[in-house]
């Protein structure tokens, strides 16, 4: 059966009849280690819904916390798809940014195409500090916006649209751009990697260059930062946050949620399975 990432979302947390939105990140030990590194991790924890996606570190936090939360990252393998159903659904304005020009106009197409829905603000990663105030006033005019800059740059992104006054709902996505364009809108990793938690190790396989350092030593300090700071008290999560992130079966998520996902397709659903 497969499984489908549910966001317990209504219009009001969206951003769209509510006073505010949110905004969501996704921790892995590298980006634990890059906004630990700049100073940020206050404010992540004040400012965003934490999730986290790499195995390890998801692994660390369950074992030091009370109430074991799952996986989540914005990718193919886990809540996007929702998420750009939502959008659709709700007539969102979407916003992405990060990658190359290339890379972003891709996927600006490749989501035009699964989801049917026309991104308005689509902006490279590569932006100098001087044009910044100039795109964060365009963005601001999205409910949505999906930031692929890395960290800590794409959680810095998000909050300085917030401190302007934006109300929109923010996620960040790492390189996820970059894998929908790669995969042409398949499935990036393959199957049996993606089900044994082993999308480190295909990731690995495709960048080795890129990613060696980050695997092999990044990581383990990652880690060793994390186990520190929640031994003395410098990092915080909220299981209370981030438990409205609910592994449900398709199935089940479609008869219990009709009231908030939108319609799917019976051929479509066997499409997907």
């Amino acid at each position: 059966m497969i499984q489908f990432i549910l966001f317990k979302i209504d219009r009001c947390n969206m951003g769209v009849e509510g006073p505010s939105g949110k905004s969501y990140t996704f921790l892995n030990p590298f980006s634990y280690l890059m906004v630990r590194r700049a100073g940020l991790l206050t404010s992540i924890s004040r400012d965003f819904v934490v999730s986290y996606d790499g195995i390890s570190l998801l692994w660390a936090r369950n074992f030091l916390s009370s109430g074991v939360v799952s996986r989540a990252s914005f990718d193919d393998t886990s809540i996007a798809p929702a998420v750009f159903m939502w959008a659709k659904s709700l007539e969102l304005k979407v916003g992405i940014v990060g990658s190359s020009m290339d890379t972003i106009c891709r996927a600006r197409q490749i989501i035009f195409e699964k989801y049917g829905i026309e991104v308005v603000e689509c902006v490279d990663g590569y932006f100098s500090l001087t044009s910044e105030p100039a795109i964060l006033k365009r963005f601001k005019a999205c409910d949505l916006v999906i930031c692929s800059l890395g960290s800590p740059k794409q959680e810095l992104f998000l909050m300085k649209l917030r401190d302007q006054g934006w109300v929109g709902n923010g996620y960040t996505c790492g390189g996820y751009f970059d894998q929908l364009a790669a995969a042409d809108g398949g499935d990036y990793y393959p199957r049996l990697m993606n089900k044994l938690n082993l999308r480190w190790a295909y990731r690995l396989y495709k960048e080795p260059r890129r990613l060696s350092k980050r695997y092999f030593l990044e990581y383990p300090l990652g880690l060793c930062a994390f186990f520190l700071d929640r031994a003395r008290g410098a990092y915080r999560d909220d299981a209370a946050r981030i438990a409205n992130i609910v592994v449900h079966d398709l199935d089940e998520a479609i008869s219990a949620q009709v009231n908030t996902l939108p319609e799917i397709d019976r051929a479509d659903k066997k499409k997907a399975s």
